[in-house]
């Protein structure tokens, strides 16, 4: 996003040094890069040439984390990344506000949505950062007009749909797109044109 965008860009680099010269997508790249290789190198050690067709969805079953693993991801999180998710927040939601104004100014209708979550394993260990974003996020949504979704809950996806914390394996996918596809069937409308209810 930042690599494309000059309005956010200058945003993130006027509110803190760190993103003055950013990675922009270089992060996402290695990690991709190097899920890449593990998928190769599976494939090799069972006997089999390592294929190169396109595949959305790299993680599956014979991968996914055991239900210990998730949960040192929970404790690991708020080792690592509680602190910065803390120290950035004012700068995270001043960056909401502004893609929500820019969608706005252009005649875009956004969604706001809330990804997967691994409750089962999760519980209620989040609920503090969740007790300070979500509110925020509301607000936002209320003052642009923008519907927010949130059906963690309802769908109450069991451990084993999950290959981490967040990222889904099959049938959990599916679950998950078809529940989202429904709602924004409904924010479409009939006419195509973001008639739907809010």
């Amino acid at each position: 996003m930042l690599l494309k965008s000059d309005y956010h860009h200058r945003y993130v680099a006027a509110t803190h040094d760190r993103y003055r010269y950013d990675p922009t997508i270089l992060p996402g790249i290695l990690l991709h890069l190097s899920d890449l290789a593990r998928v190769y190198a599976r494939g090799l050690s069972s006997g089999k040439l390592a294929a190169g067709r396109y595949d959305r969805h790299r993680v599956d079953a014979r991968s996914q984390l055991s239900a210990q693993m998730k949960q040192r991801y929970v404790k690991s999180w708020y080792r690592l990344r509680y602190p910065d998710f803390k120290r950035y927040f004012a700068m995270n939601t001043g960056m909401l506000d502004r893609l929500l104004a820019r969608c706005r100014q252009r005649g875009l209708h956004a969604v706001l949505v809330e990804l997967p979550v691994n409750t089962e394993i999760v519980g209620h260990q989040f609920d503090t950062p969740a007790a300070r974003y979500r509110p925020q996020v509301r607000q936002l949504a209320g003052e642009y007009g923008v519907p927010y979704l949130d059906f963690n809950a309802e769908l109450a996806l069991p451990n084993e749909y999950f290959y981490d914390l967040q990222h889904l394996l099959q049938p959990g996918r599916l679950i998950w797109q078809q529940r989202l596809a429904q709602e924004l069937v409904q924010l479409i409308g009939a006419d195509g044109k973001g008639a739907g209810a809010p």
